[in-house]
């Protein structure tokens, strides 16, 4: 939640210091306002009337601008006057200073959105200077895994409630046995009878256990504190490609050298903590090393099942293990999925204000690179949006050949890309970097299939120092994107600006 706010707030500000002049008439010819590429309306507050739209609202939405100044925000919003103010209330609650509102495109297709409004002068009359961003995507991400989660979390359950009955039986069992033997000492040829029918019965049950545990990925452990002796049934050994060992219990601390080192420190700091304090039960995540070399996530649970009378302390510990590895991976595909830019290949917005947010407590010197593609609008409208989209996987992989391993690069949707270098202190040392962008950038791109024509798109590019030009992501980034947009205005063609004390604005 920190991350949105900090997003919109920086967000709000640079579109403030670009849409909104102190005269009001001004903004009535806003450019910046019609072509920018995030959907923006304006509209009424009263009666909800949209008074001014822009291209991008045109293509979101599917409807033409003229339309729109026909049209009421209640027309596309597809929420009940109640659900509006319910999700106005929890906006407040949750202190947010946007709205998730359902819009129903043309087409008729919904899109589940995120709505920011400001109120300023449109022609002598106050509005609500709107910004909406598409967020169906992500919500239904976030959905999808919830209910993984859920749905893992209620599997193990299950089966450990399974483990917990078949355990009650077996003792039920156990103590029909002793009974019978107790009062049965005179009739030894049916003892023996009986004997024989229950260890076949014991036989079955043991089997289905281990079946039953089996299925469900889970195995089984017991560890002896005082003999440090630890047993574990079959399944332990084949969830990292081994037979059986051996029928007796072996070390706790023989297992070390097939562990990960580092998840097996903090797997024994996370084990003495619970055990020494009152918590009876204890989690841990750990790698173990497979047979054939790769890693084998498995996740540790356990339980104190015996304490010394006087003293309390730990004797025994009983739990199981569960092999993970799967559900590691997807999370890892999935927060891939999440912090990278699929079409560029280079990480994304997202995981660009992560990097500054990291800045702001590191002591480094950093460079910002900010930079927008001049031209690139002529090459969508002219020979399509595959074109444009290989024209951007490409500049994703010219500014991945300039860069050093230590600097990163980021695709901030549509144009808009960014380049963070570690140490960089000087204006020339910045002026070298940053030419060696225009030069790479500025070369033309062969659209291949399409009669390999030859389009140009040069960048403008703006550069601020951390921690010379900004303490905070939000400076930072306001005074990128004032000299981005002083080198589009200087160099249409290709170039730059570096940030400055006299260019510095109050």
């Amino acid at each position: 939640m920190l991350f949105i706010v900090r997003v919109k707030k920086i967000i709000l500000f640079v579109l403030l210091i670009l849409f909104v002049p102190l005269n009001a008439t001004a903004f009535n010819g806003s450019k910046a306002f019609e072509e920018h590429k995030m959907v923006m309306l304006l509209i009424e507050p009263e009666s909800g009337t949209i008074v001014k739209a822009n291209s991008a609202a045109e293509e979101f939405y599917g409807y033409s601008i003229s339309d729109f100044e026909s049209m009421k925000i209640q027309d596309i919003n597809t929420l009940s006057p109640q659900a509006i103010h319910a999700e106005m209330r929890l906006a407040k609650k949750e202190k947010r200073n946007y709205f998730i509102f359902q819009h129903r495109t043309k087409s008729g297709d919904l899109k589940t959105v995120e709505v920011s409004s400001i109120p300023l002068v449109y022609q002598g009359s106050t509005v609500l200077y709107s910004i909406i961003r598409d967020i169906s995507g992500y919500r239904a991400a976030q959905e999808g895994l919830w209910h993984y989660q859920h749905r893992l979390d209620d599997m193990v359950k299950e089966q450990s409630s399974q483990l917990t009955a078949t355990h009650q039986r077996q003792l039920l069992i156990f103590t029909a046995l002793s009974i019978v033997l107790a009062l049965a000492l005179a009739a030894l040829f049916r003892l023996l009878i009986n004997q024989r029918n229950t260890k076949a019965q014991l036989e079955d049950e043991k089997k289905r256990l281990s079946d039953v545990i089996w299925a469900a990925n889970i195995g089984t452990w017991e560890w002896d504190l005082s003999s440090d002796r630890l047993t574990l049934n079959d399944f332990a050994y084949a969830m990292v490609g081994y037979e059986r060992w051996a029928d007796f219990p072996v070390k706790r601390a023989s297992l070390q050298p097939i562990c990960h080192p580092d998840d097996w420190i903090i797997a024994q700091q996370n084990m003495v903590a619970k055990l020494e304090g009152k918590a009876s039960f204890f989690q841990t995540e750990i790698r173990v090393r497979h047979r054939l070399g790769h890693w084998v996530w498995i996740l540790v649970r356990g339980r104190i099942i015996k304490r010394a009378y006087s003293t309390r302390k730990p004797l025994a510990v009983a739990g199981t293990y569960q092999d993970i590895t799967l559900q590691k991976e997807l999370n890892s595909q999935l927060y891939l999925y999440a912090n990278t830019d699929q079409l560029a290949e280079i990480p994304n917005r997202r995981s660009f204000h992560n990097q500054l947010d990291q800045m702001e407590d590191a002591e480094h010197h950093y460079g910002l690179f900010y930079m927008d593609l001049n031209k690139f609008k002529n090459v969508n409208d002219k020979y399509g949006h595959a074109a444009g989209d290989l024209v951007i996987k490409n500049v994703g992989q010219r500014l991945k050949g300039v860069i050093r391993s230590s600097d990163n690069i980021y695709r901030l949707g549509g144009d808009e890309f960014a380049v963070i270098v570690k140490g960089l202190k000087s204006r020339a040392d910045a002026s070298v970097i940053a030419n060696k962008f225009v030069k790479t950038l500025s070369e033309p791109h062969v659209l291949e299939g399409m009669r390999n024509k030859n389009v140009i798109v040069p960048p403008s590019i703006g550069v601020a120092f951390y921690p010379d030009n900004g303490l905070d992501a939000e400076s930072l980034i306001q005074r990128a994107d004032q000299m981005m947009y002083l080198a589009k205005r200087n160099y249409p063609e290709g170039g730059y600006e570096i940030f400055g004390e006299q260019l510095a604005i109050a």
